[in-house]
């Protein structure tokens, strides 16, 4: 049976689970490592202050890269890219199974997120060239959304069991027989796309943008390590290497981010959502971690189990955009799960001294991170000429190895770029106002909250106007 493609449901679905397992991949290398440092840091005789640089190297590099090597695909083709990002999983693990020195590990880490930058876009690229028609779209990024939440479960009970039964370095070979069988999918499944040898790599926008990114993320890191200084520092460094890339990019002749994507009105609210969901629901579940054990004196076994639903609901959220009442467009699973999100955060400011209230909360929230990550990836990634959806970089709509229908590697870029920055930030103003001498927890939850209604009542607003673009 062929729908719309061209291709059999059986092996449509067979090559989204290899994508879908790129992306379990992606995350489960970030979050497993987690409960590992203290291990690592024992076994290598390195200082307390180096698991913030084996915590934050890793997404450093993947944030600071994204948009990059989008445009790599467009060069040299995104499933070549996604192949030797896998690679350099592979050989990221070896490296860190092998560390005898923090220096070492470190390297591990950066090879870890440049390898997460490089098959992110181009496995999303894929995900989303293979599912033209609006219906496989939404079950598609449903899929992708749900991958990743599983993996943020998965992740610290993988790393703290492997940890505890083999030993720390296990958290790294683990992934070598694992990258080895998504390589081989990838190569077997996936359908190759045509490389551009006419694309031009714009070099200074990507050192600018790069060293922006990663100075931003850095600068998150280490005000939550406490060093108020240097964080402050980095994000000023952050925002004026920002500022110039704007400016460069408004003069390169071929820009990472093209004109005609910067104007369009669904990237800049699928971007604009983007940050805000994981900005809000990254910074509530460190929160809701932190009040867990330091005020309610759970656990930390105890704790993770009470964070759990909120994994789960993100997967539920994920799968119910696919409700008929919800699959009709891009916008309204955004506003209803950027709503969701405000409306956990609103019960947590009100009450955050009782577990069931906590649960509550963050299932809430869980659900409408899981509709607002499928809505906004689905809306910055449709683009709409003359009342039409028209076919981005890469040929023609609808045909295996084309483009995404009105989709360009711009907006898969710009997409995960702000997500990532938006964990970062999101995280670093929340624990901010936590330390607040009274009320800093409600304060955080406020914040959340009044951050996902605003960008709620945006995407609404703004959703007028994609009809005239």
């Amino acid at each position: 049976m062929s729908v719309g493609t061209g291709t059999s449901t059986p092996r449509w679905v067979s090559r989204l689970v290899i994508l879908w397992g790129v992306q379990l991949v992606d995350v489960l290398v970030v979050t497993s490592v987690i409960p590992a440092i203290p291990a690592m840091l024992a076994a290598t005789g390195a200082p307390r202050g180096a698991a913030t640089l084996l915590s934050a190297s890793a997404a450093m590099a993947f944030a600071g890269l994204l948009l990059l090597s989008a445009r790599l695909g467009d060069r040299f083709g995104h499933r070549r890219i996604l192949v030797a990002g896998l690679v350099v999983f592979g050989l990221a693990a070896v490296t860190g199974g092998t560390a005898h020195s923090v220096g070492q590990l470190v390297v591990a880490r950066i090879g870890q997120g440049v390898a997460a930058a490089l098959c992110v876009p181009a496995a999303m690229w894929a995900l989303l060239r293979l599912s033209p028609e609006p219906g496989r779209r939404r079950t598609a990024l449903a899929g992708w959304s749900a991958a990743g939440a599983a993996a943020g479960v998965l992740g610290y009970v993988v790393g703290g069991g492997l940890t505890e039964l083999l030993g720390w370095s296990w958290v790294f070979w683990i992934n070598v027989p694992i990258t080895g069988l998504l390589i081989a999918g990838v190569v077997l499944l996936v359908p190759a796309d045509t490389a551009d040898d006419g694309v031009r790599l714009d070099v200074w926008g990507a050192v600018l943008l790069t060293t922006s990114v990663m100075a931003l993320v850095g600068a998150a890191a280490v005000l939550q390590d406490g060093a108020a200084g240097w964080g402050v520092a980095g994000l000023l460094a952050g925002a004026v290497l920002g500022v110039l890339f704007a400016v460069q990019q408004g003069r390169a002749a071929e820009p990472l981010v093209a004109r005609s994507s910067r104007r369009d009105p669904h990237l800049r609210a699928g971007v604009g959502a983007s940050f805000v969901n994981t900005a809000t629901t990254s910074g509530i579940a460190i929160v809701v971690v932190l009040i867990l054990q330091d005020d309610l004196g759970l656990s930390p076994a105890v704790a993770a189990v009470v964070m759990m639903p909120f994994s789960v609901a993100v997967v539920i959220g994920s799968l119910a955009s696919r409700l008929p009442a919800l699959a009709t467009g891009s916008v309204r699973p955004t506003v209803l799960g950027l709503l969701a999100i405000s409306a956990g955060g609103l019960i947590l400011a009100i009450r955050h001294d009782q577990v069931a209230a906590i649960v509550t909360a963050i299932a809430v929230a869980g659900v409408g991170l899981g509709l607002a990550s499928v809505g906004a990836t689905s809306l910055g990634t449709t683009k709409v000429e003359s009342g039409r959806s028209t076919a981005g970089r890469g040929g023609r709509s609808g045909v295996e190895g084309s483009g995404p229908p009105g989709a360009d590697s711009a907006a898969v870029g710009l997409l995960n770029t702000a997500a990532q920055l938006g964990n970062a930030l999101g995280v670093a103003a929340l624990l901010a106002l936590l330390a607040l001498p009274r009320g800093g927890a409600s304060a955080a939850f406020l914040l959340a909250a009044a951050a996902g209604l605003g960008t709620a009542l945006a995407v609404r607003r703004s959703s007028a106007r994609f009809a005239t673009h």
